[in-house]
C-alpha cells in the first residue's frame, strides 16, 4: 500500500504549484485535521465542526478556553513547520523542545523532573536523567536507518520512540503526533488525520512503546494518508472541472 500512497503523492506533486484557491482550501483543511485529531485523541469532545468554527474566529459557549487556545497553538505549530521545511530542518532534541513550547504556549518548557506511571499505556518511562541521551539516540538511529525509503514507518517509529522516552510531564503524546506529522510533511505528504478513537490510539501506542510492535499504528497512518491524498486529488479535480465549466 505504501507504493500506492507514493504514486498518489507523485500525482499530486505534478499539479504543483496549486491555484491559490486550492492552496487556501488545502491549508484550511490541514489546520482542521491537525487540531481536531490532537484534541480528539487527548479526550476532547469538541467536534470537527466546532474546531472549524473556532478556526473561523467563533467563541463557542460551553467549550473551554483551553480548547479554544489549542486551536491557535496548532496554527502556530503549522507556521513553525513551514519555517522548518524552508530551512530543511529535521527534528532533533532541540527542535522537539521548541515545538513543545509552541504546543503548550510555554517558552520556558523543560524536560520532566519526575518519573510518572502512564496508566493509560500501562507503562513506566525511563528515569528523567536519561531523557537527553535517550532522545539523542532515538533521532540518531531513526535517521541512520533508511527504512527502505518508507518515511511513514520512520514517522510512526519516531512517534512511538518519543512516547517511550516521555520527555515531558504532560502533552507528550500530542507532541509525538506533531513530530509524526512533521516527518510526513518533510517527505512531501500532507497533514494526515489518524481517524482513530482515543482507545484504539492508546492501544496501538502501548504496543509500539512496550513491545516495539508498530504495525497497527503504521497501517492506520498509511490508510489515513491514502485517504487524505484521495481527498486532495479530488479537490484539485473539482477545481479544474469548475473552471472548465465556467
Amino acid at each position: 500500500m505504501f507504493a500506492d500512497v507514493e504514486q498518489k503523492k507523485e500525482r499530486l506533486d505534478a499539479k504543483k504549484p496549486f491555484p491559490e484557491d486550492v492552496k487556501d482550501c488545502a491549508d484550511s483543511l490541514a489546520l482542521l485535521d491537525f487540531a481536531y485529531t490532537n484534541l480528539k485523541l487527548d479526550g476532547s469532545s469538541l467536534t470537527a465542526e466546532g474546531v472549524n468554527r473556532i478556526i473561523g474566529g467563533d467563541i463557542i459557549p460551553g467549550v473551554s478556553l483551553r480548547e479554544h487556545n489549542e486551536v491557535e497553538y496548532h496554527r502556530q505549530l503549522l507556521r513553525a513547520f513551514a519555517d522548518m521545511l524552508y530551512m530543511g530542518t529535521a527534528i532533533d532534541r532541540k527542535e522537539l523542545i521548541r515545538l513543545y513550547g509552541i504546543l503548550t504556549h510555554n517558552p520556558h518548557a523543560a524536560f520532566r523532573s519526575g518519573s510518572p506511571i502512564l496508566y493509560h499505556l500501562d507503562y513506566t518511562p525511563p528515569h528523567y536523567a536519561d531523557i537527553p541521551e535517550r532522545l539523542d539516540r532515538l533521532f540518531r538511529d531513526l535517521f541512520a536507518h533508511d527504512f527502505g525509503g518508507d518515511y511513514i514507518r520512520r514517522a510512526v517509529e519516531m512517534h512511538d520512540g518519543i512516547i517511550a522516552v516521555y520527555p515531558f510531564s504532560e502533552r507528550t503524546e500530542a507532541l509525538a503526533r506533531a513530530a509524526l506529522e512533521y516527518e510526513l510533511l518533510r517527505n512531501g505528504m500532507p497533514i494526515t488525520p489518524f481517524g482513530l478513537t482515543e482507545q484504539a490510539y492508546n492501544e496501538m501506542t502501548a504496543a509500539g512503546v512496550k513491545n516495539d510492535a508498530h504495525d497497527e499504528l503504521y497501517d492506520a497512518v498509511l490508510r489515513a494518508a491514502d485517504k487524505k491524498l484521495d481527498l486532495l486529488l479530488g479537490l484539485f479535480s473539482a477545481h479544474v472541472f469548475f473552471h472548465f465549466k465556467s
